[in-house]
């Protein structure tokens, strides 16, 4: 089964970045974000709380449930 680390590796980035996304505790580039929410999105996953992934038994359509918005600006 994938998890966050998962995401991270396939999405480039460093695991606490993926946790911020999820968590929207810090701010993370809208690029970044996206390409995070693409690779939750394509291992068939959606967060829950503590930004912890699992599959996804509510993914409806292609969209994630429990995620924070993208951010609003870049850093």
């Amino acid at each position: 089964m994938s998890d966050i680390r998962d995401v991270a590796r396939r999405a480039r980035v460093s695991v606490s970045t993926v946790s911020y996304a999820f968590s929207g505790k810090r701010p993370v580039s809208p690029e970044t974000y996206q390409r995070i929410m693409q690779t939750t999105n394509k291992l068939g996953l959606v967060t829950v709380s503590g930004g912890k992934v699992g599959p996804s038994p509510l993914l409806t359509a292609g969209h994630l449930r429990d995620v924070p918005p993208p951010p609003s600006s870049v850093l």
